[in-house]
């Protein structure tokens, strides 16, 4: 706990050990296979989006990647906790992979390959709280859900989609 520089009390709760430890026993079975490096993003690359290619984005999936058809709810499983606890950005990773468990494909194996170099630049990350005590009588609860993912038909999994929040002019909690 600490005072952020509007003299709020922060707290940045993480789940770093876990997160160290989801991608050493990942590297540990598939790192012989090829380095992971860190990306900034898990979305899906430019040329999946109609847009130029650039370096590291694959038209097709690179025969190094491995299968993770017979892991692929222990990958998802792995990265929903990570969601359920401090990191809702994983939510995408998540959502990528436990939504094709009845349908998986090749491509489905470098969605999961690039959550883990996702996981790998990012593992630091967390959720910051910021409580200011003059906010105390400004306070108000937000909450948004959408468990369905906006009808998306592709959805094989019901997944999580709650946001709640206590917020006030200089609080998010």
């Amino acid at each position: 706990e600490a005072q952020d520089t509007a003299g709020c009390r922060a707290l940045l709760l993480h789940q770093h050990n876990y997160l160290r430890h989801l991608f050493d026993d990942f590297m540990e079975k598939y790192g012989a296979v090829r380095t992971l490096v860190g990306i900034p993003t898990p979305l899906p690359g430019r040329q999946e989006q109609g847009q130029a290619p650039v370096e590291d984005d694959l038209a097709e999936v690179p025969a190094w990647v491995p299968s993770f058809e017979s892991t692929k709810e222990e990958h998802g499983g792995k990265i929903g906790w990570a969601v359920v606890g401090t990191r809702p950005d994983l939510a995408i990773c998540h959502t990528r992979i436990a939504q094709k468990y009845k349908c998986w494909e090749r491509r489905d194996d470098y969605a999961v390959w690039r959550a883990y170099q996702y996981i790998l630049q990012t593992v630091r990350l967390g959720i910051l709280l910021r409580a200011d005590p003059a906010d105390k009588k400004l306070l108000g609860v937000l909450q948004r859900t959408d468990s369905d993912l906006a009808n998306d038909p592709a959805d094989t999994v019901s997944t999580a989609g709650l946001f709640l929040s206590w917020q006030g002019p200089s609080t998010q909690i």
